[in-house]
């Protein structure tokens, strides 16, 4: 699984771990809530996923690095409860490190705002 880039510009918000001291709470890792949480048909069932960034704003929100070939980077909102709809908790699948920066780096402009049909294939700050 891809390993940060030595020098990568961060989006706002966003860090690199690892997390401050309680920044989990109760949940032992990261990981183990994603796997906690990914039911059957969400796309990240199954593959095997390391966390490597946090967006300081929001303690949901986490970067993971996949064993997906095609989707190598995953933003997750995690919902820190066992999920059954496999909508949630809510992806966006990146191809690569310049496009998760691109992405964040473009909501910048714009408040975040969540897409209400939960389409995986757009960024969760268009809307």
């Amino acid at each position: 699984m891809g390993e940060v880039p030595d020098g990568f510009d961060w989006p706002a918000g966003w860090r690199p771990l690892p997390l401050p001291d309680g920044w989990l709470g109760l949940a032992g890792s990261a990981e183990m809530e994603l796997a906690r949480e990914v039911s059957p048909g969400h796309p990240l069932h199954g593959a095997a996923c390391r966390a490597v960034g946090f967006h300081g704003d929001d303690p949901n929100e986490f970067l993971f690095a996949t064993d997906r070939p095609a989707a190598p980077l995953a933003f997750v909102h995690l919902t820190w409860q066992a999920e059954r709809d496999p909508g949630w908790p809510y992806t966006v699948s990146y191809p690569g490190w310049e496009a998760f920066q691109s992405a964040w780096a473009a909501q910048d402009a714009e408040p975040l705002s969540w897409p209400t049909d939960l389409n995986k294939n757009e960024d969760p700050g268009s809307g």
